[in-house]
């Protein structure tokens, strides 16, 4: 998602910053931490389906998947192979 607000993740005003500021060309990482604000405390549950190059993006995507592990806030990463993926298309 281009254009997605980068320059006011920075200081956002809803505390959805947990992790870092995705870079200014893709807002799936803002996404991601965005929905982890949103579940109730302690026993709230997401999925989230993301393209698989989320899953290797350096910089600071990068930073952010590691920052929500230190924080334990990632139970699982499930990669799906890429005949399950054309058959989506």
């Amino acid at each position: 998602m281009k254009g997605w607000g980068a320059d006011l993740w920075v200081n956002d005003p809803h505390g959805r910053n947990i992790a870092g500021v995705p870079p200014k060309g893709n807002g799936d990482m803002a996404w991601v931490q965005h929905m982890i604000q949103s579940m109730k405390p302690r026993i709230g549950r997401m999925a989230v389906v993301l393209p698989h190059g989320a899953l290797f993006r350096k910089g600071a995507e990068g930073r952010i998947r590691k920052t929500l592990l230190e924080k334990d806030l990632l139970e699982a990463v499930i990669g799906l192979g890429r005949m399950f993926s054309m058959a989506l298309e």
